[in-house]
């Protein structure tokens, strides 16, 4: 052990022949001779020196007790701790002394305060437990001039001392007589703690570094120079992989996972390393050592030391530390210079097995040096440590090649405890032994304290968890659900404590995150089996869910919502598989089963609820494509277990009041499927038909009371001409104000005496399509393949035809008709603004041009530009005429190549479903949204909105039958009906349909099929052979003569359905 620096009170261990106010050039510790000293702790007077074999021995200034013994001491002497017990780890404050020891506890010696009195909580005159920590085992010290941190192994960071700055991070500035837990940083998985004179700084397993305390230099790394009572977050040094800091007076510095070194804070006597005296408010790499890999730094009150092991050089920057000769006190440098020693580069780690030095890796006897004292003087030197503190500087040297302490895995020799796949095994077998089992509670239970240890547990590897941000969560999800498979099997007496911990730990979960670390318990918990038992619902699952779903929406709960998206599927499935059967369970139970009753109902409800919700809007809404179908999320059994009707009356009433203490599963529309949300669009245009209805009553009676208004019809009547559909329906709508689109629609046909209760409105709506379709309006192109249209481009006709569409659309969503636009899921997409259009929009519309644009994305030789010759550009066609537009200004001139060729796609896409028909979509949407505009409409899907405008064409006509009642003397056996069904099936597919267009006035059923639909009734009207049948299209009802022969009943319905226009009274 060399040293050098202040030596005013003996406090380097030299010995009284070294007795001198200052060392210039490193002197060997002959005490150390004989014996192996593993660390040095120094403050501004007194040393701390801690042997291999646990013992500690201190030097220097005794005039606070800070020695541990009696007297003053230049040459190290004992410190004999309570119980002989041995250390592990030393520190110094300015004024007194701390040791950890092998089980885990803290003696303390020395003031604290600076005063010597025996009432003062402070001092603590010979070394003794310090107290405080709930008999938590500590792994970790590190002490200020006045304060000091302990870190326990569940990750938990204590404080004691005085607090004038905030540097204990207690969120204050009154001094703590015992030490206190940093509640503020809970859940953190804290692995390193480091303190300045005034300040602290904390480390995480990822690297996220949080400091506090006195920040007059900027040596808290936070951009300004204020003071901070909480532990504050340095961004600057989000992602740099920090490992281990140590800090002086008025300066921090911090090594990284790969050996980069960034240093902040006071620069007045060059110890930040800069090449200047410049105070630096964030932290700053430095860049004397870029390229280099440094392994070990240490600071002393203004200077930095640094351990380089590819070189085994160590460097010094700051205050009367160059260890050259000619050093003064007043000495500085303000770039790492080298120690004047050639150093000896370390071997490698295999070379240190071959060498077979001994188990413990220190120097055996006969292999000490019996060499000069003078560190210039002496062979063969490697560095193993270096140490720094107050204005002194040590390094641990050895005259064999050993391997160098590595400070960045530091945090690795006394780890906090974390929930392994080995452990989880061994809790396996816990019960085999009663010593066992009882050690493994205690393990389990210090794991359990508090979420840091999960947090810390499962870490992606080998380093990527250190690249944890607001979108990566830095976890192994296969390594969690292996550990919690092996906790599943485990003796009941573990699965209880586990259960109760978690319980623990659910009940304090803070609303914010002291960092993204502490928010990866949300992915873990749910993968534990605990989660499975329905009886813990109120103490286990739905806490989990209140917690979840509290955490700040723009903030922490963003956060995981993101993390559930990069941890994917297998999240959801399990969210699902969880909490959508005890949404069912809850609505189930009686409120009577819950002790506090409605309240506590409605709490887990509620909770529950609120977390599929989150779930699904990151399933659903943030991934694309979806993580999981937007309809896994359904529960169909939502419609027998509520009153949808009441429910969504209940929520209109809330909008206006305010009300949120009531639930409404309209808050959650996304558990609705595809009939409860036509349900509710149907319902919602009752109610407004409704209203309509009442507002023309009241306006009429007005008019009938004097009041000089005209009378209005409370319904939508329109008079139609089947020769004139088009134009008299356009005629007539421009002439309606919009409020009048909300009453029931009733049609008439010119010279026909039918009366419409469903049936007529249903072939209008089928004619006035098939019109408006024709090619004569050139209103769309027509794609053969698949039978859809879309917006032609090329559009004489003024825009009003297309609104005219939009409104016919919606009329027959609003009137509970289906409609026969063969439009593709695109129009959809774009009408609810939900989901992307892309390439397999355009496989729905024309698979040919598909297929061509995919070959292009496919094309992978480099000679796309000369193979393929395309440009940005499309040809269309139109009457006959091919047009070519450009894709991109210039379009024509740029060739499409292999970086380009995703581009063109997309514009191509792009060109046909929005750019060539934006005027004509804005049209028929302003057109459909004047009808309908409601928040059910918003409810649906695209894919579930056009399967309820255009109905189902897959037919059941085994249902159909099946489904068929019948009146009078008709019965199922019945001859007549028993013909009439051998014809019926034995009619072609296209015959079939105008049969169901004769009956029903509408070629498709309801998306749901038959059982959406009025059933057929067949009754008998005729006894003879003349009459042809006749349908009633309002009610469905099939009037059949009893013809005398099969024949004759199947020449008469061919003849019936092939006449199926127009309307009479029967």
């Amino acid at each position: 052990m060399f040293g050098w620096g202040v030596n005013s009170h003996g406090q380097l261990g030299l010995g009284p022949s070294f007795l001198s106010t200052f060392i210039a050039t490193p002197e060997r510790i002959t005490f150390f001779n004989d014996c192996t000293c593993i660390q040095v702790a120094c403050s501004l007077t007194h040393s701390l020196f801690l042997l291999s074999d646990g013992s500690v021995f201190s030097a220097g200034n005794n005039e606070y007790s800070q020695l541990g013994r009696e007297g003053k001491g230049t040459v190290p002497e004992r410190v004999y701790l309570p119980k002989n017990e041995d250390g592990v780890q030393v520190a110094c404050g300015e004024r007194f002394s701390m040791c950890l020891t092998t089980n885990g506890k803290i003696v303390i010696w020395g003031s604290v305060s600076g005063r010597v009195k025996k009432d003062d909580e402070l001092y603590f005159s010979k070394p003794q437990y310090l107290d405080g920590f709930s008999d938590k085992r500590v792994i970790q010290i590190a002490t200020g001039y006045c304060h000091s941190l302990g870190l326990t192994d569940d990750g938990t960071v204590y404080g004691i001392g005085i607090n004038s700055h905030g540097q204990l991070g207690l969120g204050h500035t009154k001094d703590c007589r015992s030490a206190i837990p940093l509640t503020c940083l809970r859940g953190s998985p804290i692995v390193h703690i480091a303190c300045g004179a005034y300040h602290s700084l904390i480390i995480s397993k990822s690297g996220t570094v949080f400091t506090c305390g006195l920040n007059a230099s900027g040596q808290l790394g936070l951009g300004d120079t204020d003071t901070r009572e909480w532990p504050s977050n340095v961004k600057a040094l989000q992602l740099q992989r920090v490992t281990y800091a140590a800090c002086g007076e008025n300066h921090s510095v911090v090594v990284t996972m790969d050996g980069g070194v960034f240093s902040f804070g006071s620069g007045i006597h060059g110890q930040l390393g800069h090449n200047s005296m410049n105070d630096e408010l964030l932290p700053r790499k430095i860049s004397e050592l870029m390229g280099s890999e440094v392994s070990q730094i240490a600071c002393g009150r203004s200077h930095t030391a640094i351990y380089l092991p590819k070189t085994g050089q160590v460097y010094l920057c700051g205050l009367a530390c160059a260890g050259r000769a000619g050093t003064q006190l007043t000495t500085y440098t303000t770039v790492p210079q080298k120690l004047p020693r050639n150093l000896l580069l370390p071997k490698t780690t295999n070379q240190y097995e071959r060498q077979g030095s001994g188990s413990n890796g220190h120097l055996s006897q006969s292999s000490r040096p019996k060499s000069s004292n003078g560190f210039t003087d002496a062979s063969n030197i490697y560095v193993i440590g270096i140490y720094a503190g107050g204005l002194q500087t040590f390094i641990r040297v050895s005259h064999i090649s050993q391997e160098p302490d590595d400070y960045r895995i530091f945090c690795r020799k006394r780890p906090i405890l974390e929930l392994t796949l080995d452990f989880a095994k061994s809790l396996q077998h816990a019960s085999a032994s009663s010593d066992v089992m009882s050690s493994a509670k205690q393990k389990l239970s210090r794991m359990f304290a508090t979420e840091a240890c999960l947090n810390g547990s499962f870490l992606a590897l080998p380093d990527s968890h250190f690249r944890t941000t607001s979108t990566n969560p830095g976890v192994d999800l296969d390594q969690i659900i292996a550990v919690m498979e092996k906790l599943r099997s485990c003796d009941p007496a573990i699965q209880q404590l586990l259960n109760e911990h978690i319980q623990d730990i659910l009940l304090t979960l803070p609303e914010t995150a002291p960092c993204f670390e502490a928010l990866r318990v949300y992915l873990v918990l749910p993968f534990c089996h605990i989660f499975e038992n329905e009886d813990l619902l109120e103490t286990v699952i739905a806490p989990f869910a209140r917690a979840a779903t509290r955490l700040k929406p723009k903030a922490d709960g963003r956060v995981l919502d993101y993390w559930i998206l990069s941890i994917g599927r297998h999240f959801v499935e399990r969210i699902l598989e969880l909490y959508r059967p005890l949404v069912i369970k809850t609505l189930r139970s009686p409120v009577g089963n819950y002790p506090l009753g409605l309240q506590q109902y409605q709490l887990v409800l509620k909770s529950l609820l609120e977390l599929l919700k989150k779930v699904h809007n990151v399933s659903c809404n943030m991934a694309k494509p979806e993580l999981v179908s937007h309809d896994t999320f359904y529960m169909k059994e939502l419609n027998d277990l509520i009153d949808l009707k009441a429910d969504y009356d209940q929520w209109q009433v809330r909008q206006h009041y305010d009300n949120k203490k009531s639930i409404s599963f309209c808050d959650y529309p996304f558990l609705f499927d595809l009939k409860a949300k036509i349900l509710l669009l149907q319902y919602h245009g009752q109610l407004e038909m409704q209203d309509a209805i009442r507002s023309a009553f009241i306006h009429n009676f007005q008019s009938m009371m004097g009041a000089h208004v005209d009378t209005v019809n409370p319904l939508l009547v329109l008079h139609v001409n089947r020769n004139t559909i088009v134009e008299d329906t356009i005629k007539q709508l421009d002439k309606y104000k919009e409020t009048d689109f909300k009453k029931p629609l009733q049609v008439f046909f010119q010279n026909e005496e039918g009366l419409d209760a469903g049936g007529i409105r249903k072939e209008f709506f089928l004619l006035l399509t098939k019109a408006i379709l024709n090619p004569q309006y050139g209103m769309f192109i027509f794609y053969e393949e698949t039978n859809t249209i879309w917006f032609s481009e090329h559009v004489p006709e003024e825009e009003t035809m297309y609104k005219l569409i939009g409104t016919l659309c919606a009329l027959a969503v609003y009137n509970v008709t289906i409609i026969d636009l063969p439009f593709p899921l695109a129009l959809y997409k774009k009408l609810l603004k939900k989901g992307k259009i892309d390439l397999n929009d355009m496989k729905s519309l024309s698979p040919a041009i598909y297929q061509s644009l995919k070959s292009v994305l496919n094309y992978a030789e480099d000679d796309l530009e000369t193979a393929l010759c395309l440009t940005f550009t499309i040809d269309r066609e139109f009457c006959g005429e091919i047009r070519q537009a450009e894709l991109k200004p210039g379009g024509a001139s740029i060739m499409v190549n292999q970086k380009n060729k995703q581009e063109f796609i997309d514009l191509y896409i792009d060109y046909i479903f929005n750019k060539s028909c934006e005027k004509q979509f804005q049209a028929f949407s302003h057109g459909f949204r004047r009808v309908i505009n409601s928040k059910p409409l918003e409810l649906f899907y695209p894919d579930e909105l056009m399967s309820f405008v255009v109905g189902n064409n897959t037919y059941d006509w085994n249902e159909f039958q099946k489904k068929t009642e019948y009146k009078g003397e008709y019965h199922a056996n019945h001859h007549v009906i028993q013909w009439f069904w051998q014809v019926f099936h034995k009619l072609d597919e296209k015959d079939k349909k105008k049969f169901l267009l004769f009956l029903t006035g509408s070629d498709r059923v309801p998306v749901f099929g038959w059982s959406q639909t009025l059933p057929m009734t067949i009754q008998r009207s005729h006894s003879d052979d003349i009459h042809l049948p006749v349908s009633h299209t309002c009610f469905n009802i099939l009037d059949l003569p009893s013809y005398s022969s099969k024949e004759i009943l199947k020449s008469k319905l061919l003849e019936a359905i092939q006449h199926n226009q127009g309307f009479n009274l029967v």
